[in-house]
């Protein structure tokens, strides 16, 4: 039994995995992909090498498991999809480490920030939206029109937006750094978030640095997204926003009730209302803390990975092994 780890920040192509499979003749190979950059290697021509070798492959996703994992990859023979649902809790931390997380806030000039990169349909629809409730220049909405600014290729129709490019002076065009907190993000009190997708679960930066700012927030995402942060032990804002649209199926329906919520808050003083949830955002930030220091939240795989790489020395490092080493001494394993 050999088992052989690589890390996506390594395999840029099925040669990597060809290469593998033929020289190093492993009976499993464990793909660490939490970001999930490069699931797209997972097709028809790696499950038929895997599946001529009888090699088993695990997966490592960042998100939480759903049918459309198993639906879209049923050509392999073996396959164990693990997911580790927190993994951007601890990540988002460790890229982040030169952050000032103890800011105080006491008025705010902006009662809203909506920040947008790629032009997901589901962040067209909240824009649309938040335009639609009169909302474009009461608070801070970017659109950056990526990947290109010259197509309409985010599959969505616009009811009120113009889709006009609109920036604030980040530099994120060109940085494209999700770290690099602009002023606009302390000055605005609650924060829309536009998920990273709404095909599968998945808690990604956008939501945790919210919440490490100690902000209140409701998120574009995918239907019961709120229940599962609820799940993790996070609290809603539910004084100053109604989250029944949670369960909501219809991508359009589910922007619109957001946008509702957001032009309510959008009409109160905004300062008030911080102070009735600045407690909640006191714990919700230390339950994120707990999670992250709670080893139980990492999953069993990763974990015998680190207890490898402790114990023998002679182990070729992935581009990710560091990570994890680094992650287990921040907890203090």
């Amino acid at each position: 039994m050999k088992t052989v780890y690589l890390s996506q920040l390594d395999v840029d192509s099925y040669d990597v995995f060809e290469r593998t499979v033929l020289t190093q003749n492993p009976t499993e190979i464990v793909f660490l992909c939490e970001t999930e950059w490069y699931s797209n290697l997972l097709d028809e021509k790696l499950a038929t090498l895997l599946n001529n070798h009888n090699v088993k492959l695990t997966v490592v996703f960042g998100s939480y498991d759903c049918e459309l994992y198993h639906t879209m990859w049923s050509y392999f023979n073996n396959l164990q999809i693990i997911s580790w649902n927190t993994y951007w809790l601890n990540w988002t931390l460790m890229c982040s480490f030169m952050i000032d997380f103890n800011r105080t806030y006491d008025t705010f000039k902006y009662p809203f920030i909506c920040l947008n990169n790629k032009n997901h349909i589901h962040r067209s629809a909240i824009v649309d939206e938040l335009t639609g409730q009169g909302l474009l220049d009461r608070g801070i909405i970017t659109w950056h029109k990526f990947p290109n600014r010259h197509l309409k290729t985010h599959g969505y129709q616009f009811k009120y937006y113009d889709d006009n490019i609109r920036l604030i002076g980040d530099d994120f065009a060109t940085k494209l750094d999700s770290f690099l907190i602009p002023e606009e993000y302390h000055q605005s009190f609650l924060h829309v978030v536009g998920e990273a997708t709404i095909s599968v679960p998945f808690i990604t930066e956008k939501t945790c640095l919210p919440i490490l700012f100690k902000k209140p927030f409701v998120i574009m995402a995918d239907p019961g997204f709120h229940k599962k942060l609820i799940d993790l032990g996070f609290e809603m804002y539910d004084e100053i926003i109604d989250y029944s649209f949670d369960d909501e199926v219809d991508l359009t329906k589910r922007a619109e009730a957001i946008a509702i919520q957001v032009k309510r808050v959008s009409e109160q003083n905004v300062d008030e209302l911080y102070k009735l949830v600045k407690d909640k955002t006191e714990r919700n930030y230390q339950n994120y803390i707990r999670i992250i220091n709670d080893i139980s939240y990492i999953p069993d795989v990763i974990r015998r990975r680190v207890n490898i790489l402790r114990n023998d020395f002679t182990v070729e490092l992935n581009s990710t092994d560091m990570r994890y080493i680094n992650m287990h001494k921040y907890m203090g394993m």
